[in-house]
């Protein structure tokens, strides 16, 4: 397409002032390359391109491989569900998306919830009693070995002195 007739450039020229103050506020890096707009933030990577249809559609650069990405029009990158007609919204779109995406490095890890321990007479209790009784035992009999062992090892010793 040609620079007139591409709706990505149209958009671009017609709301480059707006969204201009829009993305330096949200630090946001945009222009124009070819028939494409990409826009830069501080997390991740944007293209907008005009599809077949003659409406824009929005890709999201990959941070993993997928298989499905392959298909994409615009490699290493897959499209967005985002249907705006301006630079602004779509500007609006991506600083919530990264908000959204990147706001778990602000809250700490939360400990995973173990199961509840079993309830008495239940098939489960029963189940856990069994085979704490068979660490119980297999404790026991490493104990008697272990206590073989001091006792060989200082009988050993008493052989030599």
């Amino acid at each position: 397409m040609c620079k007139c007739c591409n709706p990505v450039a149209k958009i671009y020229r017609h709301h480059k002032k707006n969204s201009a103050s829009y993305c330096s506020d949200n630090r946001l890096i945009c222009y124009f390359n070819r028939d494409v707009v990409e826009i830069k933030s501080i997390h991740s990577q944007w293209k907008l391109v005009a599809n077949d249809e003659g409406s824009i559609d929005l890709y999201y650069k990959n941070t993993r491989f997928k298989k499905k990405d392959v298909d994409s029009p615009v490699w290493g990158y897959h499209l967005q569900k985002a249907f705006y007609k301006d630079m602004t919204s779509f500007s609006k779109y991506i600083v919530d998306h990264d908000k959204y995406r990147f706001s778990y490095l602000d809250k700490p890890l939360k400990p995973k919830g173990g199961k509840k321990p079993p309830v008495k007479g239940t098939k489960r209790w029963r189940a856990e009693q069994e085979r704490q009784k068979k660490r119980d035992r297999r404790a026991a009999i490493k104990n008697v070995y272990y206590i073989f062992e001091e006792l060989d090892a200082a009988r050993a010793s008493d052989e030599v002195n």
